[in-house]
């Protein structure tokens, strides 16, 4: 599983602190070097899950697609009912395989609550109300 760092530079403004750029920009890590790495690494059998912007699903299924990679899994995920998803949960295989889809919202309608979903996704991450 991996959250690289995700914007692009070229696309979205980057944080003024250099450590910062590093850690969310593909500045240091491009999506090209992520997966060609993850190629040399990945059992034939195994999967490659990560977390991208909506934005950049299209770069990253075609740098995907050229390391010999598949959809196996994808989610969209909004924060609210009412917003689009901001986020894309995907997991990739080297072999061709039916894809499941899903889409995942963390906040209750209008409200600053975590939706029962989300709840229990994260239950062992955080003190919920009982």
């Amino acid at each position: 599983m991996s959250n690289p760092p995700y914007y692009d530079p070229q696309k979205f403004l980057t944080p003024p602190d250099p450590a910062r750029e590093i850690a969310r920009t593909t500045v240091q890590l491009a999506y090209s070097e992520l997966f060609a790495n993850v190629k040399k690494l990945l059992l034939p059998k195994g999967r490659f899950s990560l977390i991208i912007p909506v934005a950049a699903k299209a770069d990253v299924f075609k740098i995907a697609a050229q390391n010999g990679f598949y959809l196996s899994r994808q989610t969209l995920v909004a924060y609210n009912p009412d917003k689009e998803p901001a986020r894309i949960l995907l997991e990739l295989c080297p072999f061709l395989i039916t894809p499941m889809f899903a889409n995942f919202t963390v906040y209750q309608p209008n409200s600053s609550l975590f939706s029962p979903q989300y709840a229990a996704l994260c239950h062992d991450l955080y003190l919920f109300p009982q």
